[in-house]
């Protein structure tokens, strides 16, 4: 990082795509979730047949969209609603704020591009083709998505909304040297901002970092 600014590539040349953003929530007044009985200490969203497949953003900064899309099309398929594979391109190209295509995001740009009901819309209808897209308008969304829970940093509260709801949209500050591919683990553990958004899909409470 260096004047304010974040890398938005990977040290071997993968996009991020995560901003920001300008403003904070205040995260102290927010929906309990309460459980009876104690959590599992692993559980894969994967294994129980709730998250849609892994996609990839290819050489554009939409990072956030995908994120998004993971949470959203994982919620759905829990709930019932059926499997669906969302847009990332009409997202990315049509969210309708300052940043331009493949310039990155955050979650709330995404909210704000959903609540206001211009998506989701299937992927069949606007393909996503990365840093080659192109807008398409016109297009109706499949269903709504009438309101956003932003959680507050407890682990519980975290593992509790993934195993009664479905996938969630974080981020964290990617660098390939925190990566450690012997036990699949990532651990950072500095000040550096955000630069990538992910899908939290479950929890292995064995592993650990060093």
């Amino acid at each position: 990082m260096q004047q304010g600014k974040i890398s938005g590539f990977t040290s071997d040349g993968h996009p991020l795509g995560y901003i920001p953003p300008v403003y904070q929530f205040d995260l102290s007044v927010h929906t309990v979730l309460k459980r009876s009985d104690p959590l599992p200490g692993y559980y894969d969203l994967r294994e129980e047949g709730y998250i849609t497949s892994v996609k990839d953003q290819g050489s554009c900064g939409a990072c956030w969209a995908f994120a998004s899309f993971g949470s959203v099309e994982s919620i759905w398929l829990k709930s019932g609603y059926g499997s669906f594979d969302f847009s990332e391109n009409n997202a990315n190209c049509g969210h309708g704020f300052e940043w331009g295509m493949c310039d990155g995001g955050n979650a709330y740009l995404a909210s704000g591009y959903l609540l206001r009901g211009d998506g989701p819309i299937l992927e069949s209808e606007d393909p996503y083709y990365g840093s080659s897209g192109n807008y398409i308008s016109g297009l109706i969304p499949v269903g709504y998505v009438t309101g956003v829970h932003m959680l507050p940093n407890d682990k519980d509260v975290i593992k509790q909304a993934i195993y009664n709801q479905g996938a969630l949209y974080t981020t964290l500050y990617y660098g390939e040297q925190y990566m450690n591919y012997s036990y699949n683990t990532y651990y950072y553990s500095g000040s550096e901002i955000s630069n990538h958004a992910v899908t939290l899909v479950g929890w292995d409470d064995s592993k650990y970092v060093d």
